[in-house]
């Protein structure tokens, strides 16, 4: 992935993103198997030495010299070299975690919304790649108003704006319903600058179309859509003071919803990275 699809996003990343640490999830075997290292202490003395590497010359030297004491490696050795290379990568790149199964990767963002990622050059390239990808299948002006949406909440929530009117999730939920029309009764939709009028009342018509439409269209983000909708209309409602600030709660369940929504579209419709789930 990081010398194909989404190359340009790791040019000259490392110092500005890099995390802590990023964790590696497989149901790959990734191991020094006893059939190529009999020894127990000496298999634990490799773990230790390999936990040391640091860079890639370090671990091409860890390579060379597993060759030299123990002959050629087996897959289960090679996947386990490959899993410290896509732990740097994730470290990098800023990822917390990075998942590898059933022949899915999925990526997580940091959970702590003021991450230097969402700041970056890489992560406008990303939200552009969805752009990309999402012009395959639903039609440009629905794409450029659902990212711009997407990117708007995520600023305002990174400069703590949660105040529900500043957070502005409805011109989110406005477009999304749009991509829902597009996807469920064959291309038609209501045209941006045209009112879609009860906001609640096409909610519940997409809910109503029949059941061969995949549930995510026609159950799930339907209802999570409504959520945010509430939420946005709840703008005059006055929080009580006190030990928990209600418009950042209310902003924490927007953004969630809608990054959701986002990769959800993504998954269910973009085919061509079909093996790549990206989330938060």
């Amino acid at each position: 992935m990081k010398h194909d699809e989404f190359a340009d996003l790791f040019i000259d990343q490392a110092q500005s993103l890099s995390s802590r640490d990023c964790q590696v999830d497989t149901d790959l075997d990734m191991l020094i198997p006893d059939s190529y290292v009999f020894n127990m202490p000496e298999r634990l003395s490799l773990y230790t030495e390999l936990g040391k590497v640091e860079n890639e010359t370090m671990l091409t030297e860890f390579s060379e010299m597993l060759i030299d004491r123990f002959g050629k490696f087996p897959k289960e050795v090679s996947t386990l070299l490959a899993s410290v290379r896509l732990k740097w990568m994730g470290k990098s790149m800023g990822f917390e975690k990075i998942s590898l199964e059933k022949s899915t990767m999925k990526i997580y963002f940091p959970s702590d919304e003021k991450s230097p990622l969402y700041d970056s050059m890489a992560f406008m390239k990303l939200l552009q790649q969805f752009k990309i990808d999402f012009k395959t299948i639903f039609p440009i002006d629905l794409v450029d108003a659902l990212i711009d949406c997407f990117a708007e909440i995520k600023t305002n929530y990174i400069l703590e704006k949660w105040e529900p009117s500043e957070l502005n999730g409805g011109k989110f939920v406005e477009v999304a319903i749009r991509i829902l029309q597009f996807t469920c009764f064959g291309g038609k939709y209501t045209p941006i600058g045209i009112s879609i009028g009860n906001t609640f009342a096409e909610l519940q018509r997409i809910e109503r179309i029949p059941a061969t439409i995949h549930d995510s269209y026609r159950l799930h983000i339907p209802r999570c859509l409504g959520a945010i909708y509430n939420i946005r209309n709840r703008r005059g409602v006055g929080h009580l003071s006190g030990d928990i600030n209600a418009n950042k709660a209310d902003a924490l369940i927007v953004i969630t919803i809608s990054e959701w929504i986002l990769a959800e579209l993504y998954r269910l419709k973009v085919k061509r990275y079909r093996q790549i789930c990206v989330l938060t």
